[in-house]
């Protein structure tokens, strides 16, 4: 049996599969190349201890694993609701037209729904495409808002009677409708599935954010901070590795869930063919986000808006009697994140937040701190998420793990299940 695993990386997958082995008597060191653990769960935290996510930040009701996993290291009673995408009636969608409160909005989207579907709709189904658009160009891409309008006739031509109104119905029904997605072309259809899991109404996050849970799951873990890795070597029976001062260390086994753009820099010998080829072609999405401390609550319950400009999202959680207030002011993803993120900070924030209040007047007014991260610009991550799965199969002694080899990458899930299936294939080899 495997007796000594050294785990690259101090992310969710790491963290899992450190735990995981430790449980099953392995002999564990984690290795984490920047000065902080969590990867890309990174929870800043302002005077006054108003907290915002500026990496993941909410977790889908199918987070099965992850759920679990809250309620074994006894967070269970700290997740909160997360307040999603136009799911309050004050929440704002930007329109060609202007600013509109969502509890508005039915006309002036349905509206816009006719001219694009290029045939005639009823108000039900005016309405339904009209909130497609309108959540792809909040929540989507580039690609996926051009495709959106493209797709819009073929899409048109294939609602029922029965589709179900709001912002989360279309997206919901695309989900689990084989002949509707089928009408999307591929910059829409590859988004489906995400874009239905953020505009679940049962999202949820942990009180104080998601960095409550990494460090939770570090907590008695021996993880070494600042030990950037720069070489695997895989072999039959052991596998080495070199980190960045030039020390060499030999393991029965390694776990490695460092992302790909971060294994392009390492040297790595011993993987098949295949992972190879994964490791230099997987593209990579940037995301920018930008959090403010707040004076006060902008409203007692939160919501999601859709600002535009370079801010592109706004997220308000919900008032907390007694406790400091924080918002996220800006999420911007793949080609808006690469130019926010481009920005000054000083800049990229104030920009931000004259975005918000065109859409929200007064909002600067409250805001009393602001931090950001630009992950395409993290020299440990290089980016915030795989554009498409990256299945490294490794050897029978190193296991690759993190959201980017699972199916449905950019989730806490997908982290968590990779971490788990890793830690099976490592321990199931032979001991030298």
């Amino acid at each position: 049996m495997t007796r000594d695993v050294l785990v690259v990386g101090a992310g969710v997958a790491g963290l899992v599969a450190a735990r995981r082995l430790v449980d099953r008597g392995v002999r564990v060191r984690v290795l984490e190349a920047s000065g902080r653990i969590g990867g890309r769960v990174r929870t800043h935290r302002f005077p006054g201890g108003a907290a915002v996510d500026l990496g993941a930040m909410r977790l889908p009701p199918e987070s099965h694993r992850t759920l679990a996993l809250v309620e074994e290291l006894g967070l269970g009673a700290r997740l909160r609701p997360f307040r999603t995408m136009f799911g309050h009636a004050d929440d704002v969608v930007l329109r060609p037209t202007g600013p509109v409160r969502v509890a508005d909005a039915g006309p002036v989207l349905a509206a816009e729904a006719r001219g694009l579907a290029g045939r005639p709709l009823d108000e039900r189904r005016a309405g339904a495409l009209g909130w497609l658009v309108a959540v792809v160009d909040a929540l989507g891409p580039p690609e996926a808002r051009r495709s959106v309008r493209a797709d819009a006739p073929a899409i048109a031509a294939g609602l029922s009677d029965d589709v179900p109104g709001g912002p989360a119905g279309l997206a919901g029904r695309l989900r689990g409708d084989d002949d509707l997605r089928g009408r999307c072309g591929a910059g829409l259809a590859g988004f489906v599935l995400d874009l239905a899991s953020e505009l679940d109404p049962a999202l949820c996050t942990l009180e104080g954010g998601l960095g409550v849970l990494t460090d939770r799951l570090a907590a008695g873990l021996p993880v070494e901070l600042d030990r950037p890795v720069v070489g695997i070597a895989a072999a039959d029976d052991h596998v080495t590795v070199t980190t960045a001062d030039g020390y060499r260390s030999v393991h029965d086994a390694v776990v490695c869930t460092a992302p790909v753009p971060v294994l392009r820099t390492m040297s790595l010998f011993g993987l098949p063919t295949g992972d190879h080829e994964l490791v230099a072609t997987t593209p990579y999405g940037a995301a920018t986000k930008v959090g403010v401390a707040l004076r006060a609550p902008v409203r007692p319950t939160g919501g999601g808006s859709f600002v535009g400009g370079v801010a592109r999202q706004l997220y308000l959680p919900d008032a907390v009697p007694g406790r400091a207030a924080a918002a996220l002011a800006g999420y911007a993803i793949a080609e808006d994140a690469e130019g926010l993120g481009a920005l000054p900070a000083d800049e990229r924030h104030a920009r931000v937040l004259a975005d918000v209040d065109r859409a929200l007047p007064g909002f600067t007014d409250l805001v009393v701190g602001t931090a950001s991260v630009a992950w395409a610009d993290e020299p440990w991550a290089r980016g915030c998420v795989a554009r498409r799965p990256a299945r490294l199969r490794g050897t029978r002694r190193l296991a690759f793990a993190g959201e980017h080899t699972a199916d449905r990458p950019a989730w806490v899930e997908s982290a968590v299940a990779s971490a788990v299936a890793a830690v099976d294939q490592v321990v199931r080899s032979p001991r030298p």
